[in-house]
């Protein structure tokens, strides 16, 4: 999108105009959403890692240009928080952790669970290792 481009040459952005801007954003964040199961393929299949690192890409581009967005809206846009704001902030969070987390290194981790290298823990084990309360 060129709204990046465009937003500065729109100073008088209504509340209404900006959210619509923040809700494209979060469509586009939606279409990728959809596809969340093919980020971290087990297997080293050639044509998963492929799809996976241009999820991966996409998710990084996508965050950069949330962000900047973000940065570019009315102030009274981001006081208010609205829905489409918070769901853009989070949109943001998701693609920063993705971007944080390569399709490789869960390769890696798998391939050590089932070496017997690492172990899998119950939610009841993570949580006393963790020091959370049980669900119980």
């Amino acid at each position: 999108m060129r709204t990046l481009e465009l937003l500065p040459n729109l100073p008088e952005l209504t509340a209404d105009e900006a959210n619509r801007w923040v809700g494209a954003a979060i469509a586009e964040a939606e279409a990728l959403r959809q596809h969340d199961q093919r980020l971290y393929p087990l297997a080293n299949d050639p044509a998963a890692m492929a799809t996976a690192r241009s999820l991966h890409a996409a998710w990084r581009h996508w965050a950069d240009y949330a962000s900047t967005l973000l940065d570019q809206l009315p102030a009274s846009v981001v006081r208010d928080d609205s829905g489409t704001v918070k769901k853009l902030r989070l949109g943001i969070g998701y693609a920063r952790c993705v971007e944080g987390l390569p399709p490789e290194e869960i390769i890696r981790r798998h391939q050590r669970v089932e070496s017997g290298e690492a172990r899998l823990l119950s939610i009841e084990e993570a949580r006393r290792e963790l020091g959370l309360a049980s669900r119980g």
